[in-house]
């Protein structure tokens, strides 16, 4: 059977110009320069319970999500879940609703939602899906630990690709430092002791800490012009 769950968009996602999604089966509601809400249709087993219909919806609107973070600066925030049974008439009356909490961030307003070709060519290309999954995540991590090994891990795709990137070796000393302390990496060690006066990083001291969150800011700005250049380089530049 299938069913059409929509999630309530939490917070403001400022957007000029909606989209149509029909081939993926997913709707997104804009209304007076705003996206208010995602739907999409999941087909699963009679037997499947509410709560995981709603996870298949949101793991089907995560590629959509991921590139709205991407234009925005932040994926949107799906709030609470409506989840109606697709009968021969359409949709019927809801079933379920959830609830989530709201996250404040500076964000840009969007020229228009991602177009259908984006979203096609995001599927298609795991390595950019990858990116923006890191970029996102990065962004959304709630330490400097794990915002640097996110957004690094966006560089280390890049790397992979054919187009001969390097990650800054400053970027690659800091992730070494952080991942792999035991291997005593000998040029991370130079490098730290010019920045820090020390072989390695001790974030109780409030002068390391302060280090890495000046690296991941700028960490996340190299990992941002990657995902970003990649997008507009598929001639889909939505964001303002």
């Amino acid at each position: 059977m299938k069913s059409r769950v929509r999630f309530e968009v939490l917070g403001r996602v400022a957007v000029d110009q909606g989209c149509d999604y029909s081939v993926s089966a997913v709707t997104a509601e804009v209304a007076t320069g705003e996206l208010i809400a995602l739907s999409v249709e999941v087909e699963h087993a009679d037997d499947w319970a509410l709560d995981d219909i709603v996870q298949a919806a949101r793991a089907a609107l995560r590629p959509l999500c991921a590139l709205i973070g991407i234009g925005r600066g932040i994926k949107p925030v799906l709030g609470g879940a409506l989840v109606s049974p697709v009968t021969t008439e359409g949709p019927s009356i809801g079933l379920g609703f959830a609830d989530a909490q709201a996250r404040v961030a500076i964000v840009r307003r969007l020229k228009t939602l991602p177009p259908e070709s984006l979203l096609a060519a995001l599927r298609v290309d795991s390595q950019l899906a990858r990116q923006a999954d890191y970029l996102n995540s990065a962004v959304e991590a709630g330490d400097s630990v794990s915002q640097f090994r996110y957004a690094y891990l966006v560089l280390e795709q890049e790397k992979q690709k054919s187009g001969g990137y390097t990650p800054p070796d400053g970027f690659t000393h800091i992730r070494d430092a952080l991942s792999h302390p035991e291997l005593g990496n000998s040029k991370a060690k130079a490098f730290l002791r010019t920045k820090i006066r020390s072989a390695q990083l001790d974030l109780h001291n409030p002068t390391h800490a302060r280090f890495l969150e000046k690296q991941c800011a700028l960490l996340l700005k190299e990992a941002r012009r990657l995902v970003e250049g990649c997008v507009a380089s598929l001639g889909c530049q939505f964001w303002c």
